[in-house]
C-alpha cells in the first residue's frame, strides 16, 4: 500500500489545485538503491571467495613409496599444477638429524635410500609449504 501526499500546484491556467503524488514514483529509486546494495554485497562475497580459493590453489602435494630395493621414490608438486622442481627434500631421523637430502627433479621426483629405523621425509618449499611423510607411512 502506497502512502499519498498532497501538495498544491499551479495548472497551466494559473489556477491552484490539489494533486495527489504517490510514493510509487519514489519506490523505484529505493528499489534501485536496494538492488545496488545487494549487487555490491554479492560482488564482495564472490571476490572474497575467489581470493580465498586462489590463496589455497597453490597447496603442496607430496608422497613417497617404497621401491622394494632399499630405496624409496618421493614425488611432489602443487595443486594448481605448478612444478615443484628444485624443492628441497630431506630425510631425517627421529632426533631431526639429516640423513640424506636432495631436490626434486624436473618431473617432481627423487629417489632416496630408505634408512633403517625411525625416519621421516620432509618436503621443504618454504615455511608455508612444508610437508612431512613419516617413514612408517611409506609402503
Amino acid at each position: 500500500m502506497h502512502k499519498a501526499s498532497t501538495f498544491t500546484r499551479k495548472s497551466a491556467s494559473g489556477i491552484r489545485n490539489n494533486a495527489v503524488r504517490s510514493t510509487a514514483a519514489v519506490l523505484p529509486a529505493k528499489a534501485l538503491k536496494l538492488f545496488q546494495l545487494q549487487t555490491f554485497v554479492v560482488v564482495l562475497l564472490l571476490s572474497s571467495l575467489l581470493f580465498s580459493l586462489s590463496a589455497q590453489a597453490h597447496t603442496p602435494l607430496f608422497d613417497c613409496f617404497d621401491n622394494g630395493d632399499a630405496t624409496m621414490t618421493c614425488e611432489g608438486g602443487f595443486s594448481d599444477g605448478s612444478s615443484a622442481a628444485g624443492v628441497a627434500i630431506r630425510v631425517v631421523d627421529a632426533q631431526g638429524k639429516v640423513l640424506e637430502q636432495g631436490e626434486l627433479d624436473a618431473d617432481g621426483a627423487i629417489v632416496l635410500a630408505r634408512p633403517a629405523g625411525e625416519f621421516s621425509v620432509v618436503f621443504a618449499s618454504g615455511e608455508e609449504h612444508s610437508l612431512t611423510v613419516l617413514g612408517d607411512d611409506i609402503i
